[in-house]
């Protein structure tokens, strides 16, 4: 008696476990999916933020949402209702495809050439400065400093 009362137990809680796991997948799916997709609103944030309680955009594709992910479409399946519907402004981030890559190339070029530039400015003016202290430089060729240098020594012992 006691094992037939533990076997239904068992059963009723994975059955149980099984759904809350799967209601909590697609209720995860949805919220993520959400904060993908903007507000088309005015209120220039995501479907999951829109601060509207009662707003004629956010609420109607939530649902819309919920309805696709009952129908167990995938994300991208879901994403290409509403590309398909409102155009790349649907997307909170520009997809990484097409001209929109470009804006995530970009930043590391300009980082890339900006660095190439700084490093060629200062080449040149270090080169530029060892040619100036080259061309100033004192040089002792013929002799001369060592008998301005007697001199200078020779009056300064005749100060004391």
């Amino acid at each position: 008696m006691i094992s037939k009362l533990l076997k239904i137990v068992f059963i009723f809680l994975t059955v149980f476990s099984i759904s809350m796991i799967s209601h909590s997948a697609t209720e995860t799916d949805q919220k993520k999916l959400e904060r993908t997709l903007m507000c088309l609103c005015g209120c220039n944030t995501t479907l999951k933020d829109c601060p509207h309680l009662k707003c004629g955009f956010a609420i109607p594709a939530r649902e819309q949402i919920a309805k696709l992910i009952a129908e167990e479409k995938s994300e991208q399946e879901v994403a290409d209702v509403f590309l398909a519907k409102y155009g790349d402004e649907i997307f909170a981030a520009p997809r990484k495809e097409g001209f929109n890559l470009v804006g995530y190339i970009m930043p590391f070029v300009i980082i890339v050439v900006a660095g190439g530039l700084v490093f060629l400015v200062l080449k040149v003016w270090s080169s530029r400065g060892v040619a100036d202290e080259q061309e100033t430089a004192v040089t002792d060729i013929d002799g001369s400093l060592k008998e301005l240098d007697d001199k200078i020594e020779k009056e300064l012992k005749e100060m004391d």
